[in-house]
């Protein structure tokens, strides 16, 4: 008998349950979509970085659940096509970072680099798809429509909106003063795009725990302080929970004991302004449509 050297392929976990989809073939897409990435989610390229494997878009795609269930008992509910939008960009937002190929992107091209692209460290060019894998991943979104070989692993149709999901792709990082930010948040006929950038934003901020920063990984990896800051921030997050009764988003910190009134001086003073931030950006569009969720 001969044994195979060939590791055997992972399966995956059960998929989100999509709760405020209702047509079985809308939610069917959805899971197809996310069956097809999460190999590319999986490329780990970028391994000082906090998880975003198909797990953090999984998690987005729980707290999405969760943001919007206030909303969708009004009349101004999220429309099933903006459903599927919102819930494919959790899927699709940081496919970016894992290109592995991202130099022969036009992105990486636009950048007129020097040195050029093969010139740099690997430390270099991972910062630089750091910086720019939003506007990656809606360049891979848009190249995947009707292509016989989508570089997504899935060939996106009209039926998938992908303009829509490509402009909340590269939208959840930018500024939301900048020309390109307003620019992308064109509206088209019953497709709220500020709305679902704003909640697709507001999902990804909140999936800081520490499922995304082992330990024992980060005392493996060579941290500069900044990424030590981003690891250890997240590693004191025992979870966030959303109450969607009183629309309380409420922040758990865990403390070593014999630490925590220091760490409980100094984390909450690293973590609690950068989500309030965003949670203050999002405040204007949330209410335009009766819609509101306060940090706690």
């Amino acid at each position: 008998m001969r044994l195979s050297n060939i590791m055997p392929v992972t399966a995956l976990p059960p998929a989100p349950q999509f709760i405020h989809v209702t047509d079985p073939t809308v939610k069917a897409r959805l899971v197809n979509l996310r069956e097809s990435v999460a190999p590319i989610l999986a490329n780990n390229l970028l391994p000082h970085f906090t998880d975003h494997s198909v797990a953090h878009s999984d998690s987005l795609a729980v707290y999405v659940d969760d943001l919007i269930a206030p909303l969708q008992a009004t009349e101004k509910r999220l429309s099933p096509d903006e459903l599927f939008i919102l819930y494919a960009a959790c899927y699709l937002h940081d496919i970016g970072m894992q290109h592995g190929k991202a130099n022969e992107t036009q992105v990486i091209a636009g950048l007129n680099l020097l040195p050029a692209w093969g010139e740099l460290t690997p430390e270099q060019q991972s910062e630089i798809i750091r910086r720019h894998h939003a506007a990656i991943s809606a360049e891979m979104v848009r190249a995947s429509v009707n292509a016989a070989a989508p570089i997504i692993g899935i060939q996106l149709t009209i039926d998938y909106s992908p303009m829509y999901v490509a402009a909340l792709c590269e939208g959840h990082t930018l500024a939301v003063e900048s020309e390109r930010y307003k620019s992308l948040m064109t509206e088209g006929p019953k497709i709220r795009t500020e709305l679902l950038s704003g909640l697709l934003r507001i999902a990804d901020i909140l999936d800081l725990s520490r499922r995304r920063a082992n330990r024992a990984k980060a005392l493996t990896l060579n941290l500069n302080l900044e990424s030590q800051t981003h690891w250890w921030r997240h590693h004191y997050t025992e979870d966030i929970t959303i109450d969607q009764n009183k629309n309380l988003v409420s922040v758990w910190f865990d403390f070593p004991k014999s630490h925590d009134s220091e760490y409980r001086r100094v984390v909450p003073q690293i973590q609690m302004p950068w989500l309030q931030e965003e949670f203050t950006r999002q405040t204007p569009v949330f209410h335009r449509y009766g819609f509101g969720v306060v940090l706690y």
